[in-house]
């Protein structure tokens, strides 16, 4: 298993949810995990459960 999937195990993440990138910084004992949508994808709309493509994102 890839530290990635790993992860996203880990995080209780379902498919299409991904972890794109992992670090890990041993001397600040710090793990910095970059979860995203895969932008082909379309989300249900949690009010009306229309799919909608994404456009927001937030680092």
């Amino acid at each position: 298993m890839q530290d990635k999937e790993l992860y996203r195990q880990l995080l209780g993440l379902q498919i299409p949810w991904v972890v794109s990138e992992v670090t890990v910084d041993f001397e600040k004992l710090k793990v910095d995990v970059w979860v995203m949508w895969p932008p082909e994808k379309k989300a249900a709309c949690p009010e009306c459960g229309r799919l909608y493509s994404i456009y927001d994102h937030r680092e």
